[in-house]
């Protein structure tokens, strides 16, 4: 058959067979609930989710592309949760959530990797942007980037605390025996801190020496 096929409006009931090219076991499968399979390679289809895919995806590279959750009639919009494979086999790992930015070519740049937390039109208060790690089954939030670029790092607790400066790091365990923080400096040559400010002996100015002066391998501008 060459000619176009027009189904005049109706359906195609295919059972369990596939939508292919040669007539094999691959290209597109739908199941009674209008869930759909596509697959490759003599596949065993599987309708887990609403559309399964059984390979990658590849966008068309011709203009920039997206994946978005469309907004709703009303009310707050959904969430859109990208995941690694989980494991099946007692002692196997997870599946890694790996995200690149794309290779250049010759003098070119490598692609940035950016993340956006959400705006506001008027009235409201922009996202922010939060990292989270497992304990024991539960979600723990270990940094937050606020909408007022603040960053809070946090360990030992359950809630990032909100930062009073631009970078607040904060130890929350009463018996955690670990430092706030640890700094490391293996280049014996170069300072182990630098301040850039503006410096008097009072306190009229971001650097003081009013207290003392700074101890060796600081540099204060």
């Amino acid at each position: 058959m060459t000619a176009a096929l027009d189904m005049n409006n109706q359906n195609i009931n295919m059972g369990t067979g596939w939508l292919s090219s040669d007539g094999g076991n691959e290209g597109i499968r739908v199941d009674s609930a209008g869930k759909t399979f596509l697959g490759q390679s003599a596949s065993t289809a599987t309708f887990t989710e609403t559309l399964n895919i059984k390979g990658s995806v590849l966008f068309d590279g011709a203009t920039n592309s997206s994946i978005k959750v469309a907004a709703p009639a009303s009310g707050a919009g959904f969430n859109l949760s990208l995941w690694g494979g989980n494991a099946k086999t007692s002692g196997a790992n997870g599946g890694n959530l790996a995200m690149y930015g794309g290779n250049a070519v010759g003098s070119g740049n490598g692609g940035n990797t950016l993340i956006y937390s959400g705006d506001t039109d008027s009235g409201g208060a922009s996202g922010k942007i939060e990292f989270y790690t497992y304990s024991t089954g539960t979600a723990i939030p270990a940094m937050s980037i606020s909408a007022t670029q603040r960053v809070s790092i946090m360990s030992g607790g359950t809630s990032v605390p909100t930062a009073g400066g631009t970078l607040h790091v904060a130890q929350k365990s009463a018996s955690g025996g670990i430092p706030c923080l640890e700094l490391e400096q293996d280049d014996v040559d170069i300072q182990f801190i630098e301040f850039d400010g503006t410096s008097a002996t009072d306190a009229s100015a971001s650097l003081s020496s009013l207290h003392g002066t700074f101890p060796n391998h600081t540099n204060a501008n």
